[in-house]
């Protein structure tokens, strides 16, 4: 979203705030979105959250292996942890059956904490 939300917010006596939308690529070093969101959260005095949505069904439907998963909750709490301790970033999880709930999801959690930037990874696949 562009810096002029950014501008009204803080007009307005809003503090900004942005969203870190993690996928598939669940680290923290080396992360091109997360390290631009806050590099332009740092310019603009915004607070950052994180998010994760995992969704079993679809995972099941697409044959995803036991280990993926396994490594998904191993790592979930470290990333959480870590972004924490690093970033002062809070990690939410949520479960969603799909990946299209996921998007109505998040455009719900966009709306509710009037997130004005979002950014997540391109993925290549």
């Amino acid at each position: 979203m562009a810096n002029n939300d950014n501008k009204a917010e803080k007009d307005k006596g809003r503090t900004p705030h942005y969203l870190m939308w993690f996928r598939r690529d669940l680290r923290i070093h080396d992360n091109t979105a997360l390290a631009a969101l806050c590099e332009q959260a740092d310019d603009n005095d915004a607070s950052v959250t994180a998010v994760y949505f995992y969704t079993p069904e679809q995972w099941h439907t697409h044959d995803m292996s036991l280990a993926q998963v396994d490594h998904i909750a191993r790592t979930l709490p470290i990333l959480a942890h870590d972004l924490r301790k690093d970033f002062n970033i809070t990690l939410q999880v949520y479960a969603c059956a799909h990946f299209d709930d996921s998007i109505a999801a998040l455009l719900e959690f966009c709306e509710k904490e009037k997130i004005s930037c979002l950014m997540a990874n391109h993925e290549y696949e």
